[in-house]
Parts: C-alpha cells; sequence; structure tokens
C-alpha cells in the first residue's frame, strides 16, 4: 500500500491559516469555523446547541452556542469557494468529465417552507452537492430560471468542458428548460412524465405518450427515436422507454449522444445518497433550528464540505480494510457512515488501528489518521 501523493486538502481543511486564506475570514471566524468542521464530524447534527458542547472552547458552553449564533448571523461563506474546495478534496481534475444530477428537497420547520434546489455531481455512488439555491418560502416546483442560475455558475467555475451529461427528474420537465440545454449544447437525460406528456406517433399525429408505451413488455425497453414532444409548444428530442418487471413505466427524452439512456438516468439515484448522508445517515441538518436563508445557507455549505471529506476519509478506511459486501451485492456500511463511526470511536480504538497498520501506510494516511487525532 504505497502511495506518494498526498491527498488534497484531507490536512489543510483543518488548518486555520488556509481556511482564513479561502474564505477571507479574520482569525476568530477562521478558529469557529475550522471548530464547527470538528464539531460536526463528532456530533453529526446540525443543531447549533448539540455543537457548541463539542466546540473546544476555555469558555461556558452557553458562551460558545451565542459565539456560534453570531458567527451564522455574520458569515456568509463564498459558494464558488465551497465548490472549489469540494473539488479539491475529491481531487477532481479538470479533465474529468462529470455527470451532473438535479434535484429537489423539501420540508417544514414549523410554519416554515425550506426548499432546496441541489446541483450535485455523481462521485464513486454518491451525488455530492456542489451548488443549491434555497427557493424563499415556496412548497412546490422550482423555475427553469433557478435551473439555469445553478448550470451557469457551474461552466462558470469549471466550464462547459467538464459537463458529460445532466440528469433531471420528471418534475423539471418542460419546453423551455429542455430548449435551454439544447441551446447551450448540453447533454441531458430527462424524464418525461408519461401520462401526461403528448408526442407524435409514427404517423405524425400527436397522441398521450402513455399509448406508445402500451406494446412494450415488462423488462424491456425500446429506443423510439426522434419525436415532437409537448403538445402546444413542440420540442424534438430523441426517446426511449423502459418498464420494470411490474410494468412500471420510465420515459426518457435525451441527446442523440447518449448511448444507453436507461442507464445514465439510473445515476439520478446517487443523489438520493447524498440527501441521506446530509441527512439521517450523516450530519442530520434537519435537526438544525435555522430558518433564515442567509444562515442555513452558510451551515448547508459547511455540510457539503463535510459530506466530501467525510466521503474521501472513507475511501481511505476502506483502502485499508475493505467493507464487507453483504449477499445482495451492496457494501455493509457506506464510505460516509464508516468514517463518521470512525471519527466517533474512541481515541484508544483509533490508536489501535493506527499502530497495527502503520508500518504499512504512506505519507497519505499518515496525515489522514492526523487529521482524525490519533496522531
Amino acid at each position: 500500500m504505497q502511495i506518494t501523493k498526498k491527498p488534497p486538502m484531507l490536512e489543510d481543511i483543518f488548518n486555520i491559516e488556509k481556511i482564513k486564506q479561502k474564505f477571507n475570514l479574520n482569525k476568530r471566524k477562521s478558529e469557529m469555523l475550522v471548530g464547527l468542521f470538528r464539531a460536526l464530524l463528532d456530533v453529526g447534527s446540525g443543531n447549533l446547541s448539540k455543537l457548541s458542547f463539542s466546540v473546544k472552547s476555555k469558555s461556558q458552553q452557553l458562551s460558545v452556542y451565542r459565539r456560534i449564533q453570531r458567527f451564522f448571523s455574520s458569515v456568509k461563506l463564498c459558494d464558488i469557494e465551497c465548490a472549489k474546495l469540494i473539488f479539491e478534496i475529491l481531487s477532481i481534475n479538470r479533465e474529468d468529465k462529470l455527470i451532473l444530477i438535479l434535484d429537489r428537497t423539501y420540508w417544514m420547520r414549523g410554519s416554515i417552507h425550506l426548499n432546496f434546489l441541489y446541483l450535485s455531481i455523481f462521485y464513486k455512488g454518491y451525488g455530492m452537492p456542489v451548488f443549491f439555491k434555497i427557493l424563499p418560502d415556496k412548497k412546490g416546483h422550482s423555475g427553469v430560471s433557478d435551473r439555469k442560475e445553478l448550470i451557469d455558475k457551474f461552466i462558470q467555475v469549471f466550464g462547459k468542458e467538464q459537463i458529460a451529461y445532466i440528469v433531471a427528474d420528471r418534475e423539471f420537465d418542460g419546453y423551455e428548460w429542455l430548449t435551454y440545454l439544447k441551446d447551450e449544447r448540453i447533454s441531458y437525460v430527462q424524464r418525461l412524465k408519461d401520462n401526461i406528456i403528448c408526442m407524435d406517433d409514427r404517423n405524425g399525429k400527436i397522441v398521450r405518450a402513455k399509448k406508445l408505451c402500451r406494446g412494450i413488455k415488462p423488462q424491456s425497453r425500446r429506443y423510439l427515436g426522434e419525436r415532437r414532444v409537448y403538445k402546444s409548444r413542440q420540442f424534438v428530442s430523441d426517446v426511449s422507454v423502459a418498464k420494470n418487471s411490474k410494468g412500471g413505466v420510465l420515459l426518457l427524452a435525451h441527446s442523440k449522444d447518449i448511448d444507453d439512456p436507461t442507464y445514465a438516468y439510473s445515476f439520478r439515484w446517487s443523489i438520493e445518497l447524498g440527501f441521506r448522508a446530509m441527512k439521517s445517515g450523516g450530519f442530520n441538518m434537519e435537526d438544525t433550528k435555522l430558518i433564515k436563508p442567509d444562515r442555513i445557507t452558510t451551515l448547508y455549505r459547511i455540510i457539503a464540505i463535510l459530506t466530501a471529506f467525510a466521503h474521501k476519509g472513507g475511501t481511505i478506511l476502506h483502502s485499508i480494510k475493505p467493507i464487507k459486501i453483504r449477499s445482495h451485492g451492496r457494501k455493509s456500511i457506506s464510505f460516509i457512515r464508516l468514517f463518521l463511526d470512525f471519527i466517533k470511536s474512541s481515541k484508544t480504538h483509533r490508536i489501535l488501528i493506527y499502530n497495527a497498520i502503520r508500518s504499512y501506510l504512506a505519507p497519505p494516511f499518515i496525515y489522514f489518521f492526523k487529521i482524525c487525532r490519533v496522531l
């Protein structure tokens, strides 16, 4: 097990001076941000009161809690710098082609609607959030302008050439959205509402898409070719359809360069794993009592960074001792859960693991154990 290259940012994320420079913060706020990084890894909760018990300080818990409150009321982390940091943590290069996944998550805090539109990247089984936008007091879907904003920001920071294609669920379909992707020459796989969408049949007559799917047998798929989609404002796209064993229909509009649209669309599920890691499966961001957009945005950018960090840490632990594979072929535990459980285990346990394998460790892994407070 010899790796010569140090994993980028695995040590730097806890370096106060580097965090200070990256986010243009003063020393006290940089110390608090690093303290919150460590506290969130220890506690696994977005609740500020719980975090205040874990932030190392000589002050009393109530004083620390008020300092955390002041931090969130005054600090706005740059979304572009956060996205760049996530790419550095995951060791994503400029040459890498990335699958973008667009999705939305929603819950309520009292009478307040918390509605988030996310743009994530597919990375080793997970949808890692890179950019997101709070849809203020909206219970419904996002607008096309909201989606354009996230895509345009990604292109501005990382370039269009880094996009392999974008995947989106059926709540995002629509003439304006697909026209935007086509005009920007962004490859796409967009699920359509089979019971609502209309398209032309072989005779050129506009019919319900559901009618075109009747002849397809369960557990089979068919390429329908280039079709006119939408009855009132027609849009031309390649269309494919697949059925599962229960007869459920998956209707996809996609770019001509997508060879296997059903397989390409399957990566959308990874964003659910990303949401789970940020929620109940990792950092429990729904525990927070924050509701003001600026404050909740800062918390979620911190959690997005730590989600990438925990995934990277989990892959390092997996390379040291592989995760067991269950009979259904899946891992018994996720990379993120593996890392968070390791962090929360006793220091004695971590030292025992380190001592047992240290003779095999290259410098990157020594940095890793230093971060985990073993050395």
